[in-house]
């Protein structure tokens, strides 16, 4: 949203939620690591999941503030985040349904 516009609606509505579903992501993906890898390894897809996020986490900013001083403006690297949380969201949706026991 905030890369799309340099409008102030942008910028709170993004804020907004963000704010609404910052916290439900760890709690989404231990729930998911358990429903996907059984009990047995749950903490392990879990330790994976975070050390992938965690990379995410740290390689992000590094990346956005290159792009930055490339073009001079944040607005590629919003664009970029948000192209990406589309491919997520279209991942998540590939997802199969756990079967019912």
């Amino acid at each position: 949203m905030v890369g799309l516009t340099d409008w102030d609606f942008g910028l709170y509505s993004s804020i907004i939620l963000f704010g609404l579903v910052v916290w439900s992501v760890p709690v989404i993906m231990s729930a998911s690591a358990g429903d996907y890898f059984g009990p047995a390894a749950a903490a392990s897809a879990l330790a994976a999941l975070t050390f992938a996020f965690s990379g995410g986490q740290a390689l992000g900013p590094v990346a956005a503030g290159y792009l930055a001083e490339i073009t001079g403006d944040f607005s590629i690297s919003y664009m970029i985040s948000g192209i990406a949380a589309f491919v997520a969201l279209g991942l998540a949706l590939l997802l199969r349904p756990q079967k019912q026991a």
